[in-house]
């Protein structure tokens, strides 16, 4: 979980990190 302070910053990565973690609470709510 090592990320750059520059990567975070950016909208992009940001939005990014979001979606990522929907699709993974979405998938883990499916499993459970």
């Amino acid at each position: 979980m090592l990320r750059t302070v520059e990567e975070l910053d950016t909208p992009e990565g940001y939005k990014a990190e979001l979606i990522r973690g929907k699709i993974v609470v979405s998938l883990w709510s499916k499993l459970r």
